[in-house]
């Protein structure tokens, strides 16, 4: 059976943003959803992060569809990272993701999740497919961090004017997101 995981961002809440859409339509898909509230979302520590994550995925497998948004994107690049080299994941969707640490002294809580280099090639080996979502106006994450995802080969989407993708920006669905998902877990292993 499908099962996907979102996870949300920094001061974030599974419900805020298209979070709890994406949950509600994929459920009616008939797939199995998870969309845990992570903890202290306001001070996040990485490993709790990913704790959370290996305890909604406890048999990750072809099956299996992570979807991030902002700081949940850095937490699933982190999660993949510790997999076994044996498992394979069925995709990943990065939603406005960093990959290095943002400059702004309000992110500053966040440092702990950047404490050393992402291990690119591991993550590609146990998920080959990775697609993020951009917009071309986020008021969070520069245009710049697409850079690092669009060198190591995911594919890059961007979409115009959903600013950080969150609902002060209006971005309460986002069926471009339900549909790469629909579509990837379609396609044979």
């Amino acid at each position: 059976m499908k099962q996907a995981v979102i996870i949300h961002g920094f001061g974030g809440s599974p419900d805020n943003g298209f979070k709890g859409w994406l949950k509600n339509e994929l459920e009616q898909a008939g797939w199995t959803v998870f969309n845990p509230q992570m903890p202290n979302p306001k001070q996040p520590l990485q490993q709790d992060w990913v704790n959370t994550i290996i305890q909604n995925i406890p048999n990750p497998d072809q099956q299996t569809y992570l979807v991030g948004h902002s700081l949940g994107c850095i937490a699933i690049l982190r999660y993949l990272e510790q997999l076994p080299n044996n498992i394979k994941i069925g995709g990943v969707f990065l939603v406005a993701g960093f990959s290095q640490m943002l400059k702004d002294a309000k992110y500053q809580p966040l440092a702990n999740f950047f404490n050393k280099p992402i291990a690119w090639p591991k993550i590609k080996q146990v998920c080959p497919n990775l697609i993020c979502f951009f917009s071309n106006n986020d008021w969070a994450v520069p245009a710049k961090q697409i850079t690092p995802f669009k060198q190591q080969g995911a594919k890059i989407i961007i979409l115009p004017d959903r600013g950080h993708f969150s609902d002060n920006d209006g971005c309460i669905n986002l069926p471009e997101l339900k549909q790469a998902i629909l579509n990837l877990s379609k396609k044979p292993a």
